[in-house]
């Protein structure tokens, strides 16, 4: 159950831990959604774009910004909002009860962007492999 409240005159840094509490979520997804953005704008020049050694950089990037934002995020976002409990009603109010289901999600983002990588990384070996040969 949520609750909301409104302090009046309610000192800046309320808004400011607010602001703490969903904007580094929103910065990980955006990166990552625009490295993904550009690197599907490359596959769509050429095949081999998607597995170039940039495209490999790319869903690493990706991979890693969401497993670091899947595991740090949820719990300092947790420990801002029992800061602004305190902050705002002047006890701590709030108890977080974080669920695992906070960090699957990035998480799961995380490491299927990191396993497609090794796919693109081991198939970019074997198509040079195989040019070497022919």
């Amino acid at each position: 159950m949520d609750a909301t409240v409104l302090v009046a005159g309610a000192d800046p840094a309320i808004g400011f831990y607010h602001l703490l509490t969903w904007l580094p979520l929103t910065v990980v997804n955006v990166l990552s959604f625009w490295w993904l953005a550009r690197l599907l704008a490359g596959g769509l020049k050429s095949d081999r774009a998607l597995f170039s050694a940039q495209a490999t950089r790319r869903l690493r990037l990706i991979g890693v910004v969401q497993l670091v934002g899947a595991a740090v995020i949820p719990l300092t976002a947790d420990m801002i909002r029992s800061t602004l409990s305190i902050h705002a009603l002047g006890v701590g109010a709030y108890y977080g009860d974080l669920s695992p289901a906070a960090f699957t999600g990035g998480a799961l983002v995380g490491l299927s962007a990191l396993a497609v990588s090794e796919i693109i990384r081991k198939g970019r070996l074997m198509l040079e492999d195989l040019e070497g040969t022919v």
